[in-house]
Order: C-alpha cells, then sequence, then structure tokens
C-alpha cells in the first residue's frame, strides 16, 4: 500500500521504466504488478518494502503508459479530449436538444473533474469509474436520431452481436463449472479428506487453467499427499503429477513469478525424491525465471539457494545468501 509521497514518486518512477520495456503496447492491460517487477531498485524497495502488491501506478495516466503503451494511453487521451469538449459544449449551451441542461452539465463535469484530479495521485475504486461512465453518457448529446438507423441494420447489428453473448455464456459456464469445483474441493479439505480436495482442486484449475488460486490449491495438496504416501513408487508418482500441474501453471501465466517459482520448488522435491541431477538443473531455470521476473522476491532467491546447495554449487548457494541479505536491509522501511 502506498501510504507517503515518496513512495508515490518512486511508483511513478518504476511505472516510467516498465513502460520503457514495452513502449508501443505495453505489459498487457492490468498487468502492472508484474511489469514492475524486473525494474524494482533499492529505493522503491526502500519506500515501498519487499511485500508490496502494486497492482496500479497511483496516476492514470503512467498506468495507461505502463500497461497498454503508447497506443493504449493515446486512445485514453482522446476519450478525455471528448468528454471535455462534450462538457464544454453543455456548459456553453451548445449540445443541441438531446444534451443536458446546463445546470445539470455543470454538476455533471465537476464530478468528473474531481475524478480526474483524484486520480492523478490515487487509484479510483470501481464503483467511482462506474460512476463516472454514467455521467459521461448523460454527458453527451444524443448522436442518433430515432429514424436514423433503418430495420435492416438493427437487426445485422444483433446478428453480429449473437455471437460474442453466445461465446460469453458459454464461457461463464465454463468459469462457473470450475468455481463450483473448487468450492467442493475447499469442502472436502476443510474435512479432512485430502485426496477428493485435490481431485476437485485439479478439476477446477483444468476447466479454468488461467486461475492461480486453482494451481497452488491444487498442488497444495499434492504436496500433502506426498508428505503423507509411505510407499515411494506411489509418493514419486504424487511429486511427478505436482511438477505437470506446475509446469502447466507455469505455462498458462508465463509472466507470473509464483508460478515458476512453484515449478522450482516442484522440481526441487523431485530431485531430492529421485536422486537425479536433471530436476534441480530444471528447478535452477525456472527460480531464475522468477527472480528475473521480480528482482526483489525473496522467496525464489531462498528456492534457488536450496537448489544450489542439492546442486553443490557452494558459490552460488554463498552469492544467493548475499544478495538474500541485501535485499532484506534494502527492504527494510524506516519507521
Amino acid at each position: 500500500m502506498v501510504t507517503s509521497d515518496s513512495a508515490r514518486v518512486q511508483l511513478w518512477s518504476a511505472s516510467l521504466r516498465a513502460a520503457a520495456r514495452a513502449p508501443l503496447l505495453g505489459a498487457g492491460p492490468d498487468s502492472l504488478e508484474g511489469a514492475l517487477g524486473p525494474v524494482k531498485n533499492d529505493a522503491f524497495l526502500a519506500s515501498l518494502g519487499l511485500s508490496t502488491m502494486a497492482a496500479h501506478a497511483h496516476n492514470d495516466l503512467l498506468q495507461a503508459l505502463a500497461t497498454v503503451g503508447l497506443l493504449g494511453l493515446g486512445a485514453y487521451l482522446w476519450l478525455q479530449w471528448a468528454l471535455l469538449r462534450a462538457a464544454r459544449d453543455a456548459l456553453v449551451g451548445h449540445a443541441g436538444p438531446a444534451g443536458p441542461e446546463r445546470a445539470e452539465a455543470a454538476a455533471l463535469a465537476a464530478a468528473l473533474a474531481g475524478l480526474f484530479v483524484q486520480m492523478k495521485l490515487n487509484a479510483a475504486p470501481l464503483p467511482s469509474l462506474a460512476l463516472a461512465a454514467v455521467f459521461s453518457g448523460l454527458l453527451l448529446p444524443g448522436s442518433v436520431s430515432p429514424g436514423g438507423r433503418t430495420a435492416g441494420a438493427d437487426r445485422r447489428v444483433a446478428r453480429l452481436l449473437c455471437v460474442p453473448l453466445a461465446a460469453a455464456v458459454l464461457l461463464s459456464l465454463q468459469l462457473y463449472r470450475a468455481d463450483a469445483a473448487f468450492r467442493r474441493g475447499t469442502a472436502d479439505r476443510r474435512a479432512g479428506q485430502t485426496l477428493s480436495a485435490a481431485q476437485e482442486f485439479q478439476r477446477a484449475a483444468g476447466r479454468n487453467p488461467a486461475n492461480p488460486e486453482y494451481w497452488a490449491a491444487a498442488t497444495d495438496q499434492l504436496w500433502t499427499l506426498s508428505r503423507l504416501e509411505p510407499d515411494a513408487a506411489r509418493r514419486r508418482g504424487l511429486v511427478e503429477g505436482g511438477v505437470a500441474a506446475a509446469r502447466t501453471a507455469a505455462a498458462w501465466r508465463p509472466g507470473a513469478v509464483e508460478a515458476h517459482n512453484l515449478l522450482g520448488v516442484w522440481l526441487l522435491r523431485l530431485g531430492r525424491e529421485t536422486g537425479r541431477q536433471e530436476p534441480l538443473a530444471e528447478a535452477a531455470a525456472a527460480l531464475d525465471r522468477a527472480m528475473a521476473l521480480d528482482v526483489g522476491s525473496t522467496v525464489s532467491r531462498e528456492n534457488a539457494r536450496l537448489v544450489a546447495r542439492g546442486r553443490g554449487q557452494s558459490e552460488r548457494e554463498a552469492a544467493l545468501g548475499a544478495e538474500l541479505e541485501r535485499l532484506r536491509r534494502a527492504g527494510r522501511r524506516p519507521p
């Protein structure tokens, strides 16, 4: 959480560095947290700490620049300019007969202006954005007369909308089935039915593989089962199942630190279970990827140090230990 001006400035600076890595298209919508991972520096860690979850840049323009790039920022600014012109026309009485009254336009414009200023310093809550969309619509005059469209045009638009609407309904049903399986798995876990919980969580992850919570729950139950299993062959099978699940999670979320860290931990477990070096080498690669995605991740470095120890790499183990200590010192915020 951003609680000081210095932290806000560091967040803005990091957002600019993230934007420079993908200037045209950005890192992707709603992906600022992942975009900031590779560009954190000691000043950022000192101001915001090691565990800060920065999902918003606390400035809407920087948020757009870092996540959707110059193209997205240009579209966002164009929309704001169009809204400003609509507000001006309404306030001076040029909005036409379908536009709002002048007093109404003044109230709507004032509310939107307040949100505009607020979004330069903080993230806007979802209800405020929903109201802003309504207020923006009320400011705009009607642009199409009742007889401006033909019945044939309306039917064509309706037919075009049927395809995405049908796809949305099918996707919603799939997501509902995934959530239902997750709820059953949660109930089984509370009842102490570990195997059944693992199966339900895996079913949920299969229906919605993009949800990290499903994979985390599934692999957690597999971990518990493998620790309780006395038979070596069955235990190895459970560990291999955990590795397969972690691979799928990393494939679906290649930019997620936790997915690669999860894969590294399971491969470390497989290496210990089998006594082979190949899983440890792959674990090191997965954890290197996690550390590159978030230069402030202490968990990934702790796990990488364990992997280095298992591979007999004492120099790398020592280097990772020194890096961990440096990060912890940098992340200690003054009281």
